[in-house]
């Protein structure tokens, strides 16, 4: 993503909360920041501007700036954590250099030390890092550590745990190198956003937030007991039509980062409805081993009974008192609509775009599938982001394709169909404001809706190289589902990465089944060269003569270009000018006697 551009949108939604206090094991040094910044903590502003929250502050609410990330869940949440949230401060014009000091602490007689906290954190052009020292006066002396490495802007901490949403990520930090045998030390948690953190872009002092708590020193390098409830399966869609749905499974991993064996492990999903559905199902794991994963699928299936909010809630037990319980716990949501189809959450996190286009124009959407016919798409919802507002007196167009190949085999122009299409001219709309765009048949129709018949669709927006797609966070493991597609230059079934979901959503209704004109077959009607640049051929070749033939193209936002009609046509090549039309996306129809035909086009000068 090339800018940093995003609001936010709440669904109502349980989530589930679970505070406990930390076990300590070995820890010879512990902060829950019960209630405000201890006294014996100190919080420096290096670089920033006048305001309060150029510094660190303590919090129960978590970041409040335009682009906020969710609060910390940490273990002790309740009493509150230290916060530094570099939106809410905004600093570009000076930067961010604030730091969180620990009191002096005495590790004379450990051999090893490991620092253990519990975060929140998302990256832009910043460096969170661990600092250990002995002078406060001369904190350029201090020893280094960055927290977060390898991981690019936009991401969050949680993916080096392969989870970006790890809330709370618990870290593990040693510093038996700077800190073992000190008397006295101090080590500081710094944020830092200045020019030399850039990553990309010329933009620094306004990045997202990093959050602290239950901060420990150990000499253990690992706890007796920690287990991790990781990649949760999501359903195939937060929303799913109630005329579509199948029976929704359900999974996730366990990590077993503890020293020792777990024992007699299981993990429940607990799932209710505001209709009044629930269902609880367990699923018995038995030992295991420390450093192992396990993929859990469960073997009972879940078939909601109607329409409603639905939520889902995982939760780990074992024998032994787990080190942080609130990462035993993973919980989501999803919907059982009358007609949409939506794999967002509305909970709008962003906007992104290839870092290079390829061409005039990208693609990006969302795969669902249709279990039942009798059904057809009328509708595509959708959004766009731009900076300056580029985006005003420009279209979109939208694709429905129908998938004809293996897409898990990767995908290829020729095993999709296009079969619906749709524009949208923006005027005044804002960033992030959702619009909706009619969706027409490539059989001549003039009325919206586009027949479905069972099978994998793939709904996608056509954007200009200036604009940017709003999505949200919903994290859909790519081990087990297709969520967000891009098409630059080629397809990419993976789109952005498992936890960007575009806000591309579908609407259907139910149908009554009626006569159709029969389809003209491509040795009937064949149309060269495509894509083309002057000249477009349109040849005809029938089996008997038709009384009349009719030659219309529409451009992908519904007008017509041009229609002609011919009589006593059999075999014939039409030439259409092309020339005066801008590049891109038309489509063009012929109508006979003997049925109808509908091709994409596409003008390139």
């Amino acid at each position: 993503m090339n800018q940093k551009i995003f609001t936010r949108f709440f669904y109502t939604i349980l989530l589930l909360s679970c505070f406990t206090i930390l076990a300590t094991g070995q820890a010879f040094f512990t902060e829950t920041f019960d209630g405000g910044l201890p006294a014996t903590w100190k919080a420096q502003k290096v670089v920033g501007n006048d305001a309060a929250s150029a510094n660190w502050v303590h919090s129960t609410t978590g970041p409040g700036g335009s682009f906020a990330i969710s609060p910390l869940a940490s273990t002790t949440a309740g009493n509150g954590w230290m916060i530094f949230d570099s939106d809410l401060n905004c600093n570009e014009a000076t930067g961010q250099n604030a730091w969180l000091i620990s009191p002096v602490v005495d590790a004379s007689d450990k051999t090893s030390v490991f620092l253990v906290f519990e975060t929140f954190y998302r990256k832009f052009n910043d460096r969170p890092q661990i600092r250990i020292g002995t002078d406060l006066n001369d904190l350029n002396s201090w020893a280094t550590i960055e927290v977060f490495p390898g991981i690019n802007n936009n991401e969050y901490g949680g993916k080096l745990e392969s989870n970006e949403q790890l809330n709370p990520q618990v870290l593990r930090i040693d510093i038996t190198e700077h800190a073992a045998g000190e008397a006295a030390f101090y080590f500081a948690f710094q944020f830092l956003s200045t020019s030399e953190t850039i990553q990309a872009g010329t933009s620094f002092g306004c990045a997202y937030a990093w959050q602290i708590d239950d901060v420990q020193l150990t000499s253990e390098s690992k706890p007796d007991n920690e287990l991790v409830a990781v990649d949760p399966l999501l359903p195939d869609n937060y929303a799913t039509p109630v005329s579509q749905v199948d029976s929704i499974f359900f999974a996730l991993s366990i990590i077993n980062n503890g020293k020792l064996p777990q024992t007699n492990v299981s993990v429940t999903v607990d799932i209710a409805g505001d209709n009044g559905d629930t269902l609880t199902i367990m699923e018995d794991i038995g030992d295991i081993d420390p450093s192992d994963t396990l993929d859990i699928i469960f073997d009972e299936t879940f078939v909601p009974s109607g329409t409603g909010i639905y939520t889902y809630d995982y939760t780990i037990t074992q024998t032994e008192v787990d080190n942080v319980i609130s990462n035993n716990k993973r919980s989501g949501a999803f919907i059982i609509s009358e007609g949409l189809y939506s794999k967002d959450d509305n909970r709008i996190a962003s906007a992104t775009q290839p870092g290079t286009v390829s061409g005039e124009n990208w693609e990006i959407g969302n795969y669902y599938f249709v279990v039942e016919e009798g059904f057809e798409a009328y509708e595509a919802d959708f959004s766009v982001a731009s900076n300056d507002d580029a985006h005003l007196g420009q279209s979109v167009t939208v694709f429905l394709y129908k998938v004809t190949g293996d897409i898990l085999d990767g995908l290829e122009d020729d095993e999709l169909e296009t079969v619906g299409f749709g524009s949208y001219d923006f005027t005044n709309e804002e960033n992030f404001d959702l619009v909706s765009a009619e969706l027409f048949p490539l059989d001549g129709e003039l009325e919206p809706g586009v027949e479905l018949t069972p099978g994998e669709y793939l709904l996608m927006v056509q954007y200009t190289p200036d604009m940017f797609v709003p999505y949200s966070e919903l994290a859909y493991n790519l081990n087990y589902q297709i969520a967000t597609v891009v098409k630059n230059g080629g397809w990419f079934l993976g789109g952005f990465g498992s936890g960007v979901t575009a806000q591309v959503r579908m609407r259907i209704r139910s149908t009554t089944t009626s006569t159709k004109d029969p389809q003209l077959t491509d040795n009937q009607i064949d149309i060269y060269p495509n894509p083309v640049q002057n000249t477009l051929n349109v040849k005809i070749d029938l089996q008997e003569v038709t009384t009349q033939a009719q030659v219309s193209v529409m451009d992908a936002r519904g007008r017509t270009m041009m229609v002609r009609s011919y009589e006593g046509v059999k075999s014939q090549t039409i030439p259409v000018d092309v020339s005066h039309w801008a590049s891109g996306t038309y489509f063009l129809h012929v109508r006979t006697d003997e049925g109808v035909k509908t091709e994409r086009i596409v003008v390139q000068h």
